[in-house]
C-alpha cells in the first residue's frame, strides 16, 4: 500500500511538472509572437592584430534597449551596409571615423552618429563634392585597437580625414588588452585574441567587472526567454540604478578607472600609456598625411557629478600639446544634457551610450566643428 501511494505521490509530482511546463512554454509562445529575442550568437569573429572585430556580413538583431535595432556589417566587418572600395570615388570626400560602439552606434543604422554626419555634409556640398562616411566604430575597442587599425588599415582606402573618438572606458580596456599585446620598440604590434583574458568579466567605464554566476544565470534566462524579458521590463522599478550598481560593483581592478575623483599612481600610469597610444595614432596620421581631429565621448553621470570630467581635459591637454585639434564634446553638450534626464539622451538602462536623441546631438556638434571654417578640416567653404 506504501509503494502503491509513493508511486501515486510521483505521478501527481511529474503531472504537475507537465502541467507547469506547457503553461510556461504557452506562455512563452504568445511572449515571442509579441517580441523577438536577440540574435544568440557571438557577434564578433577573432583578429590577429585588432584581438577582435565584428564577423562578416552580419544582420543582427538587438532588443536590449527599449528601441530595439539591427546591427549590419559588411565583408569587412565595418558597420555598414555596403561594400567599401579602396580606390576612393572621384570628387569624392572620404572620412573614416574610429571607435567603439558608440561610434559603431547602438540605435537603428540611420539614426547612427555617423550617417547623420554623411546625409548632411552631402546636402551642405551637394552637387559639387560628394562626401562618404564609413563607420568603422567596433564594440569593445580601445585607444591600442585604433592605433593599429589607423597603422595597419585606413591607409589602404585614402582617406582625406579620420575622426578619433574615445571613449570613457578605453583606459581600462587598454590595461586589459595590454596583458595580451605583442609589442616591438615599446609600440603595440598586435593585440592577438586570447579567450580567457575577459572570460567571467565585464568591461565596465571603471574596470573589469566579474560577472558573478546568478548574474550569468539571469542574462541567460533573459536572452533565452521573451516572457522573461517582457516580465523585467514590467517590474523593474528603477532600470537605471541597478546598471549603474553593475558598473560601480564587482571591479576587479581600478588601477584604470580615469573616472575616480581620486587618482592613485597606477590610475596615473595608466592613463600616461592610453594617451601614449593616441599620440602614437597621431603620428601615424601625420606620417600618412591625412587630416584628423579628436574628440571624447561624455557619459550621463560626467554631467551629474557622480563620474569626473577630468579625462576630457587630460584629452584636450594630451591632443592640443602634440598640435591637434580637439572637439571638446563634453564641454559643447553641457547645455543640453546637464540637469537633463538620463533617458533624453541616453538608454535608461545605459548611461554610458547614446540613444536616438542622444546620436542626434552629438552629430551635430561634429558637424558644427567639421563645418567651422578656422578648423580647415573640409576641402573648401560652403555656399
Amino acid at each position: 500500500m506504501a509503494r502503491k501511494n509513493r508511486r501515486n505521490w510521483l505521478k501527481e509530482i511529474l503531472y504537475a511538472f507537465v502541467t507547469v511546463a506547457v503553461v510556461l512554454l504557452f506562455i512563452e509562445g504568445i511572449a515571442r509572437s509579441v517580441t523577438t529575442l536577440p540574435d544568440n550568437q557571438n557577434i564578433f569573429a577573432p583578429h590577429q592584430i585588432f584581438h577582435h572585430v565584428f564577423k562578416p556580413n552580419m544582420k543582427y538583431y538587438d532588443n536590449f534597449r527599449s528601441v530595439p535595432y539591427f546591427l549590419f556589417t559588411n565583408s569587412m566587418g565595418w558597420t555598414e551596409q555596403y561594400e567599401i572600395s579602396k580606390q576612393k570615388p572621384n570628387k569624392t570626400f572620404r572620412i573614416i571615423y574610429v571607435g567603439d560602439s558608440n561610434v559603431q552606434g547602438v540605435v537603428a543604422p540611420d539614426k547612427k552618429m555617423v550617417k547623420i554626419i554623411e546625409r548632411n555634409l552631402n546636402k551642405e556640398f551637394n552637387p559639387s563634392l560628394s562626401f562618404e562616411v564609413i563607420n568603422a566604430g567596433t564594440s569593445s575597442w580601445s585607444t591600442i585597437q585604433y592605433y593599429l587599425f589607423i597603422k595597419n588599415t585606413v591607409k589602404d582606402y585614402s582617406p582625406d580625414l579620420i575622426v578619433i573618438n574615445i571613449d570613457m572606458n578605453d583606459v581600462p580596456g587598454d590595461l586589459a588588452y595590454r596583458k595580451l599585446a605583442v609589442f616591438e620598440n615599446n609600440r603595440p604590434i598586435a593585440v592577438p585574441p586570447g579567450g580567457k583574458l575577459l572570460s567571467g568579466y565585464r568591461l565596465g567605464p571603471n574596470g573589469l567587472i566579474k560577472v558573478s554566476v546568478l548574474r550569468k544565470a539571469r542574462e541567460s534566462v533573459l536572452a533565452n526567454s521573451a516572457f522573461a524579458r517582457i516580465f523585467q521590463k514590467k517590474t523593474e522599478r528603477s532600470v537605471e540604478e541597478p546598471r549603474i550598481a553593475d558598473f560601480e560593483q564587482g571591479i576587479s581592478d581600478r588601477s584604470a578607472d580615469w573616472l575616480s575623483d581620486q587618482w592613485t599612481t597606477n590610475v596615473d600610469s595608466n592613463v600616461a600609456f592610453s594617451m601614449n597610444l593616441l599620440e602614437l595614432a597621431m603620428l601615424e596620421l601625420r606620417e600618412q598625411r591625412v587630416a584628423f581631429f579628436v574628440t571624447g565621448v561624455p557619459y550621463y553621470h560626467q554631467y551629474t557629478g557622480r563620474w569626473s570630467a577630468r579625462p576630457h581635459q587630460i584629452l584636450a591637454n594630451t591632443v592640443r600639446a602634440k598640435g591637434g585639434l580637439f572637439l571638446n564634446s563634453y564641454d559643447v553638450l553641457m547645455s543640453k544634457i546637464k540637469g537633463s534626464r538620463v533617458e533624453d539622451y541616453y538608454w535608461s538602462n545605459d548611461p554610458t551610450h547614446f540613444n536616438e536623441n542622444g546620436n542626434q546631438i552629438w552629430a551635430e556638434a561634429q558637424l558644427k566643428f567639421l563645418l567651422d571654417r578656422d578648423n580647415k578640416l573640409l576641402p573648401f567653404s560652403t555656399n
